[in-house]
Parts: structure tokens; C-alpha cells; sequence
């Protein structure tokens, strides 16, 4: 269910700002309270390590988003391209139910 059609929202529901790297430390404390809708090799519904590994490669990837601050550095085109394709993968699989609650 998308977030348009009236869905609580799945991550920090109470947060008044949840940033990238809150729902970050969230998921990765909780990664056992969530499962992928896709079954992993033996069937069983997937864990969320590489939902966590890509929140973290984004987070700890993208040195533009707070410019001027200490961790601040200029990006590539590729390095930007690979940021949004990215977070617009992670936005879809959280929006559209591929992450969801055990």
C-alpha cells in the first residue's frame, strides 16, 4: 500500500523528522522486526541486510547532502546518478510494501 492511498507511514511513525540516518540506526537496531516480500534461498521471506547496505552506502556515499558541512566533498556525475537510483529503489521497496513488518 503507498503512502497516497492513507498507509501509516512504516519507519519512525512518530518521528517529526525522519532523517536518512535515523531510519538508518532504526533499521539496522531493528533489522529483526522487518523482512523483504521476496522469499530469499531457502524460501523463507528475505532479511533486510541490503536494504540496511544501501541505506548505509547512501548515507555514508552521498558527501553533498549537508554542504559545507565537515563531511562535505564534491561528487562525480556517476556518483550522483548512483545516489538517486538508489535512494529511488529504496523509496519504491519501502513505499510499495517490499519491506514490511514480521
Amino acid at each position: 500500500m503507498s503512502p497516497a492511498s492513507g498507509s501509516r507511514r512504516l519507519l519512525l511513525p512518530n518521528a517529526s523528522e525522519p532523517a536518512l540516518g535515523k531510519v538508518r540506526a532504526h533499521l539496522d537496531r531493528e533489522r529483526h522486526k522487518y523482512e523483504m516480500a521476496f522469499a530469499d534461498k531457502p524460501g523463507a521471506p528475505a532479511d533486510i541486510d541490503a536494504v540496511v547496505a544501501l541505506i548505509s552506502l547512501l548515507w555514508h556515499g552521498q558527501r553533498d547532502r549537508h554542504e559545507g558541512g565537515p563531511t562535505s566533498a564534491p561528487v562525480t556525475q556517476e556518483a550522483a546518478e548512483t545516489a538517486v537510483h538508489t535512494a529511488a529503489i529504496l523509496v519504491h521497496w519501502i513505499s510499495n510494501g517490499c519491506i514490511r513488518k514480521k
